[in-house]
């Protein structure tokens, strides 16, 4: 879909009554809404991976910020051992039927899945786990068996929870849809809740949402528009990005207290070759360097 159309549909979405259900109607049928969870496996395994690196025991207490329409990082999670997910989101998106295809879709799928968390968890445990999440019937039945607390709509900043009680807080391509002024609060109340010994993990999507689905346009296209005029792009709930780049996280990071224990970054080539050809920057972006722009991948472990 051509980035344009899809920035004039979502804030057309965004101005409608029942914004949230119009838009998910839409995105179920038109966009890349879908109960197939490997899109969002992946980065799971990734975030495990991440902990089995910094020698992080798996069976602990974790903090997501952003459940989004399916928890399939939840489950994946409780796959590979946790003990308790509490899942925040701003916005109460949890949608039932994709999150009953997501289970249908791990059944069927379940050597698959238990290949993918073997490096890291006994593959017998997974198996065990996978057979306790057959049969559920619902939603509630869910995150009952697999002892996830979702809570929404709610902030991050201010999650209730007592100090030093989580040893995981963490985040897949969420930070991107913050607003900078909120994300500080989100980091003061992850180093508030952090158990001595936890860690936050994040997976950052830096690039340019709208190339998710127009491949004509680059990956740091948003980047050449005024703060005025991406607002007027995508000023909306639907669409918003927040255009930061690995730097600027690092210094918000840094600001709440913590330490980057460990970060890896995708640096996107065409970009750069792009930006060695004058492709034009608005002025907010000119103390960058070329890498710092084109980083469309970022996670980052933080201490």
């Amino acid at each position: 879909m051509n980035w344009k159309t899809k920035a004039r549909i979502t804030r057309c979405c965004a101005r409608v009554p029942k914004s949230e259900r119009c838009y998910r109607f839409i995105q179920k049928h038109f966009g890349r809404l879908s109960d197939d969870p490997q899109s969002r496996l992946n980065p799971t395994v990734a975030l495990v991976a991440m902990l089995r690196k910094h020698q992080r025991v798996l069976a602990g207490r974790y903090l997501e910020v952003g459940t989004g329409h399916v928890p399939v990082v939840p489950v994946g999670l409780f796959l590979a051992g946790a003990r308790e997910v509490w899942t925040y989101d701003l916005n109460r998106r949890l949608d039932p039927e994709m999150t009953l295809g997501m289970l249908a879709w791990l059944a069927e799928h379940g050597d698959h899945v238990t290949n993918l968390f073997s490096p890291f968890a006994d593959s017998s445990e997974v198996k065990a786990r996978l057979g306790r999440l057959r049969g559920i019937k619902d939603v509630a039945g869910l995150l009952e068996v697999a002892n996830i607390r979702y809570v929404a709509p709610a902030d991050a900043a201010r999650t209730g929870l007592p100090d030093r009680s989580v040893d995981c807080h963490f985040s897949v391509t969420t930070l991107e849809h913050v607003a900078p002024e909120a994300l500080i609060g989100v980091f003061r109340e992850a180093r508030r809740i952090l158990a001595p010994g936890g860690v936050a993990i994040h997976l950052i999507d830096p690039s340019d949402h709208f190339q998710h689905t127009d491949a004509s346009i680059t990956k740091i296209n948003f980047l050449r528009f005024t703060e005025t005029d991406w607002r007027s792009i995508a000023g909306n709930h639907f669409a918003y990005c927040n255009r930061l780049r690995a730097s600027d996280y690092a210094r918000l990071f840094s600001e709440a207290g913590f330490s980057i224990a460990d970060e890896q970054r995708v640096v996107d080539q065409d970009g750069v070759a792009l930006l060695q050809r004058a492709f034009p920057v608005d002025v907010r972006f000119s103390g960058y360097t070329d890498m710092d722009l084109c980083t469309t991948e970022y996670t980052v472990a933080l201490t």
